[in-house]
């Protein structure tokens, strides 16, 4: 027979363990967007993004604006918005600081295909990918809504993002300066 002590130890770390592991559970719901499980569903993801139904119909051929709608409608809008316009802690993806700032449209394309969506990193196709990334460059005005993107035409896309340098300042003069080498101009050199 086990004394009272033991089994107030035993009795004690049960409950610390079930109110732990529901805790944990909470906390795992806390950063996700708003469920939108059917009635007697269980889960703490989005359902647009754990369901296993096909594919939403393509509006568009693969890589266009008008096919990663589909795409964004059905996976990206739970954290993002219906307009992009971002959800709670999730950034929106129109106007600045968001797409425009990627230094180039093969960093924007990587990032999505690794990272996205949030809770199924790396689950989208190529297709699909090519199809979110013209429709934020066209939600952007960056990008012609009949504009089909593969991986040939991708590296030929510039972003505002790719010139990370400051505007010259008012008054500083409008052809590049030289630098002679020796004069004062130029770095001190060190040793003999």
């Amino acid at each position: 027979m086990m004394n009272t002590k033991l089994r107030w130890l035993i009795a004690r770390g049960v409950i610390l363990g079930a109110s732990a592991f529901v805790l944990l559970l909470a906390g795992c719901s806390l950063n996700t967007p708003p469920s939108t499980t059917a009635p007697g569903e269980s889960s703490v993801f989005p359902a647009a993004v754990t369901t296993t139904s096909p594919s939403p119909v393509v509006s568009g051929p693969p890589g266009s604006a008008g096919a990663g709608q589909a795409v964004y409608a059905g996976i990206c809008s739970s954290c993002h918005g219906a307009n992009l316009e971002g959800v709670g802690s999730y950034p929106p993806l129109v106007g600045r600081p968001s797409v425009p700032d990627f230094p180039s449209t093969q960093v924007l394309y990587d990032y999505i295909k690794r990272s996205m969506p949030y809770n199924k990193p790396g689950s989208l196709t190529d297709d699909q990918v090519y199809s979110v990334v013209a429709y934020l460059l066209s939600k952007n005005d960056l990008l012609p809504d009949n504009t089909v993107i593969n991986a040939q035409t991708l590296p030929s896309i510039k972003l505002p993002g790719r010139d990370r340098i400051a505007p010259p300042l008012p008054g500083a003069p409008s052809t590049p300066q030289t630098v002679v080498p020796g004069s004062s101009q130029a770095a001190p050199t060190i040793g003999p």
